[in-house]
């Protein structure tokens, strides 16, 4: 225990006796966030993407990056060894749209005449309209050149789509099935130069032929690199599933070479290991997909790992909030900066985060001298309505056009940010809350504005929660490459300590929270204009007419002014 003892002043005596004084984070988990990242976390030495490694002949150059997002690790499909395989899903699985998928890059070696494509595939939904794609290799601008691989209704099964160059139609296009959802299956699509196969399983399901005159075009766009998963910009067909042993060839597997793969991976003792026989052939790329995630952000709220979070082109490690002006803290408390161009955090879009109605956001924030137009500390959304039935929605905290804002697209509380904010030094804390039909906005624990709105927290289905910048929407290109500004809403600055509750925090506690960031705070008496008053940061004050013994609380807000009387002890409560 710490305590200290301010002398009697005029009858009075007070104790500041911080009876285990909460942190910051004891504070903040008391009151249940759903989603809470202290993001002071040091990622591997210069990753921000995990590597899809290449096992094939042509080695590292063709190793790919696994989009962020995606599942690491799941379940895998070969009976034969205990290997694990990666899970892909879309932002909206209502159109189909906006994946997270591992991005090889364009090789020569890896677009020629005549090939293979072989895969474990394990799809979790039926085939949509909009045709998931679990491999893609395609050129879709112009004349349509490569390759590309849909998922069909169960009973029509895989589509292989292959093309000469000229016009968006394909003349290589048929199907090979039937799969059942939940299930693995060995997929191989092979092309001789005239023909190509689809093998199910190891056994022949489906073939089709080059018309007389016409000829094969592999993909020719170098910016148009292969996608595991969907289409390698992320936004289109994505595929939602699980994949594994993801092999190509520049060269057509023979039959007997594709039912040995599949017999070597069904039977729990084969002769020779799958992946031996995998590599005996020369695949020029060969994707296990057993990667580790590299940037996961844990989440310390009640929704545990199922909200997760992942870095996306990394922020920089700095120094958060920390002791003598911020003692809630640890001395080497670190945060996450933000340089306004290409990095935040996303939080994807978890069922426990979709929720309507009570919701609190709060962070502390050091932002730079500089700031985006909009720049969001935290948000979900904004979504992408095109096309789509859906309204358009998010939710936002933010920083934009000079004010601080919490709120939605039906209502927002707004409150111009002090200059001096905007030092690149200061760390402020933010909370925004709703309920009973206000937006609520706090800052360094003050309510400092209000606004109407009816709805508070909305559903937002096609879009994920972001920090520190617009979470990634279903039509969202590759990220970060494709990050614009002014479109991402992307934050410049620090950001320490985000939290999203769906209960709105009272006034009370949010104090609560920014005292106890500051540490305890000592109880000081004084006299002004001869008034005998008793201030103090935070914590319940207590009051003792003996020191040592019969502490009670004094239910009261500071400042407070006892009346004169008999000599009284007075502490702090934390």
């Amino acid at each position: 225990m710490k305590s200290q003892l301010i002398l009697p002043l005029a009858g009075l005596a007070a104790l500041a006796s911080p009876l285990h004084a909460q942190t910051y984070t004891e504070a903040v988990l008391s009151d249940s966030p759903l989603a809470y990242f202290p993001l002071g976390d040091e990622p591997p030495e210069g990753a921000w993407r995990s590597t899809a490694t290449n096992l094939g002949t042509l080695g590292a150059t063709a190793n790919g990056l696994h989009f962020p997002g995606l599942r690491h690790r799941i379940a895998g499909a070969l009976a034969s060894d205990t290997n694990v395989a990666a899970g892909y899903t879309a932002i909206d699985t209502g159109s189909i749209d906006g994946g997270v998928p591992t991005v090889i890059p364009f090789l020569p070696a890896l677009n020629t005449q005549t090939f293979s494509v072989e895969a474990w595939l394990k799809p979790d939904v039926t085939g949509a309209g909009n045709a998931q794609s679990p491999l893609a290799n395609r050129k879709a601008d112009g004349g349509r050149t490569g390759w590309i691989v849909y998922q069909r209704a169960p009973e029509v099964g895989w589509n292989l789509r292959m093309y000469t160059g000229t016009g968006t139609g394909a003349s290589i296009d048929f199907n090979g099935g039937p799969y059942t959802v939940g299930q693995w299956q060995h997929f191989v699509a092979t092309f001789n130069g005239n023909t190509a196969t689809i093998y199910i399983n190891g056994v022949f399901a489906g073939s089709d032929t080059l018309a007389s005159g016409e000829v094969y075009m592999p993909n020719s766009l170098a910016t148009n690199p292969l996608g595991i998963g969907g289409v390698a910009n992320g936004s289109e067909n994505p595929f939602i599933g699980g994949i594994d042993e993801v092999a190509l060839y520049d060269f057509a597997l023979t039959a007997p070479e594709v039912q040995a793969h599949y017999q070597a991976a069904t039977n729990p003792n084969p002769t020779t290991a799958y992946k031996d026989l995998v590599l005996a052939d020369t695949p020029v790329a060969y994707y296990r997909l057993d990667e580790a995630a590299q940037t996961t952000v844990t989440n310390l709220g009640t929704l545990g790992t199922a909200a997760d979070a992942v870095m996306a082109n990394t922020p920089a490690v700095i120094d958060g909030p920390q002791p003598p002006k911020h003692g809630g803290f640890p001395a080497d408390n670190a945060a996450s900066l933000f340089n306004g161009t290409s990095t935040y955090v996303d939080v994807l879009n978890p069922t426990g985060l979709n929720f309507t109605g009570q919701i609190t956001l709060e962070a502390w924030i050091q932002p730079s001298t500089q700031t985006n137009f909009a720049a969001n500390i935290i948000a979900h959304g904004l979504n992408d309505d095109v096309g789509a039935a859906l309204p358009q929605e998010e939710v936002f905290f933010r920083i934009e056009n000079g004010n601080y804002e919490v709120g939605s697209l039906g209502g927002k509380a707004s409150f111009a940010v002090p200059a001096g904010d905007l030092t690149g030094t200061n760390w402020i804390h933010l909370a925004g809350t709703w309920s009973g039909g206000q937006w609520r906005l706090y800052r360094n624990g003050v309510e400092v504005a209000t606004g109407a709105d009816s709805t508070g927290a909305v559903l937002v289905n096609n879009a994920n929660w972001g920090i520190g910048a617009r979470g990634r929407w279903k039509r969202a290109q590759t990220f970060p490459s494709a990050l614009v500004p002014g479109d991402t809403r992307l934050f410049n600055g620090g950001i320490s300590d985000a939290a999203i509750y769906n209960t709105a925090l009272s006034a009370d506690r949010i104090k609560a929270h920014f005292m106890a960031g500051l540490g305890p705070q000592p109880l000081v008496i004084s006299r002004p204009n001869g008034v005998i008053t008793l201030d103090w940061g935070g914590g319940t004050l207590q009051q003792s007419d003996d020191l040592n013994n019969n502490w009670q609380d004094v239910l009261v807000t500071p400042p407070y002014q006892p009346n004169d009387g008999p000599r009284h002890f007075y502490r702090l409560k934390f």
